[in-house]
């Protein structure tokens, strides 16, 4: 379609849905009946929170939160929402020594990334009424994602080489690029749907009126927001430029991680703490085998170059990874990203 055909594609879909929305909203305006009055004092039967002006309870199992639950959700989804943006930014730049492009990537990392808010929410509504611990699940959550995140560090580099086989690299290119496609975007499923799991638990920890559920949902909402403002250049101009593409990776997960660890102690309940353990030796572990993690999945692609010829030159920048090979006639090769882009004459 092209950039301007795409873009008037974008404006017509988000129009038709505002007036799909509007069409079904005045729909159901019309088809709502008021209810019957009652009268009498059949109006103040039934237990306390059913009668008119007393609010449900949001935690209907009676496991309200403490006073300090509430800042220490709303400090997880600041804190997280920095993370995010910064990880999305370096898994852009990751997968683009997989996927070619950074159209590719950045349209595999986002697909990846709403499909997981959306399965992490709908799965959380699903058993909103069955979490009586919201606050170790919200914990649990950010480190798992900093845990699951950590393994795909490794998992990158066996995607490369299965992408490197004979028989999906035999494959037509609109396969092989669906086959890339579906690889890289099943790598980050499970954080990315931890991540949208987060937020209805987050919620869930700050809610104690039902009738305040707009104003709590929009706090969480906006803190969440404000930590991605302030942060949402951190992996562009920072991390990766200094760092590296590898080790953003390896400090952004350790950061979900700490940030779980720090949820877990500062909730008072010692047996949430023993909880800790679990990433806390994740965490360890990846520190002390950090260069392993780090280098695997370049290792796999400098192989893959090395297969052609003598590697001359090679480095990981900004925007790309840039490789200069010779093989045994003298002739040399330009690789940007794993792909040739160019060749010597001789």
């Amino acid at each position: 379609l092209g950039l301007k055909a795409s873009l008037y594609l974008a404006v017509g879909l988000n129009l038709l849905v505002g007036l799909t929305v509007l069409a079904l909203e005045r729909r159901s305006e019309a088809a709502a009946e008021p209810e019957p009055a009652q009268s009498g004092s059949g109006a103040l039967a039934g237990p306390p929170s059913a009668r008119p002006g007393a609010a449900p309870s949001p935690h209907p199992r009676g496991d309200l939160p403490r006073p300090l639950d509430v800042p220490i959700a709303l400090g997880i989804m600041f804190f997280a929402g920095l993370l995010a943006l910064a990880f999305e930014v370096v898994w852009t730049r990751s997968l683009m020594l997989y996927m070619g492009t950074t159209n590719y990537s950045f349209s595999t990392m986002l697909s990846a990334v709403l499909c997981g808010i959306a399965v992490g929410s709908m799965v959380v509504g699903l058993l909103a009424d069955r979490i009586r611990r919201p606050l170790l699940l919200l914990a649990l959550a950010e480190a798992g994602i900093g845990v699951s995140a950590l393994a795909v560090l490794p998992l990158l580099g066996v995607v490369a080489r299965a992408l490197d086989s004979p028989g999906l690299a035999a494959l037509p290119w609109g396969a092989y690029n669906l086959a890339k496609f579906g690889l890289c975007f099943a790598l980050f499923l499970l954080p990315t749907t931890l991540m949208g799991a987060a937020f209805p638990i987050a919620a869930q920890v700050a809610l104690r009126d039902v009738r305040r559920i707009g104003r709590t949902v929009g706090k969480v909402y906006s803190v969440n927001t404000l930590g991605g403002i302030f942060w949402s250049a951190l992996g562009g101009f920072v991390l990766i430029p200094h760092l590296g593409p590898g080790v953003s990776f390896l400090v952004l997960a350790a950061g979900y991680i700490l940030l779980g660890l720090t949820a877990l102690l500062l909730s008072g309940r010692p047996r949430w703490r023993l909880a800790a353990l679990v990433p806390a030796t994740v965490l360890i572990a990846a520190l002390v085998f950090q260069g392993d993690l780090i280098r695997f999945p370049r290792k796999v692609m400098l192989e893959k170059i090395a297969r052609s010829g003598e590697i001359l030159a090679e480095g990981d920048g900004l925007e790309a990874h840039v490789a200069v090979n010779q093989n045994g006639f003298g002739f040399r090769q330009l690789w940007v990203n794993g792909d040739v882009v160019a060749r010597s004459t001789g």
